[in-house]
């Protein structure tokens, strides 16, 4: 891009976004590029993690009883339970329909959140749209897979759901890889 072009694309951006808000982008960038963002997120990570031992869940909302559930259901508490199977064989639905493996191995990173988005965004030729590491990680299968539990509690359910939760873990703890790339992902 030529100095002329730069300068009105500069102009153009002061005049749609303001000085304020480019001078608290180009400060992140700076710090990005710097990693300084990437040394005071470890450091928080670190002192957030510090002596925690024990966590102790309180249940949000209180759950409707069973029978109530299966009645509101109707003929949908067969589908919730071919759901849940297909869950446990592996496969979740993504985007409401698109049938995919269940496989949080994929996307697994090495690199701070703050390297990769670099190397993301150097690279405009992606193997892979992020959306599809991306929708896995919502965990939006996890509420047909708990209220196929709640209507008929099987074990097998409950160890899908945490044998998920642990691989996820492993593979993308804070801050590595691509599912800590966005704030609203996180």
């Amino acid at each position: 891009m030529n100095l002329m072009k730069q300068i009105g694309l500069a102009l153009r951006a002061v005049k749609a976004l303001g000085v304020s808000q480019l001078a608290n982008y180009a400060w992140y960038r700076l710090g990005i590029h710097s990693g300084f963002i990437e040394h005071i997120s470890r450091s928080a990570l670190r002192q957030a993690l510090h002596g925690i031992e024990d966590v102790h869940f309180q249940p949000v909302l209180e759950l409707p009883a069973r029978q109530r559930l299966i009645s509101v259901l109707g003929e949908g508490a067969h589908a919730l339970q071919v759901e849940a199977e297909e869950i446990c064989s592996g496969k979740i639905r993504i985007f409401g329909f698109q049938q995919i493996d269940l496989d949080y191995r994929q996307g697994k990173s090495e690199q701070w959140f703050t390297q990769l988005e670099r190397l993301l965004i150097d690279d405009k030729k992606a193997d892979r749209d992020v959306k599809f590491f991306w929708e896995p990680a919502r965990f939006g299968w996890v509420y047909p897979l708990g209220r196929a539990y709640w209507v008929n509690p099987e074990e097998r359910y409950a160890e899908k759901f945490w044998e998920a939760v642990e691989t996820f873990w492993e593979n993308h703890p804070p801050y590595y890889g691509v599912n800590w790339l966005s704030g609203q992902e996180v």
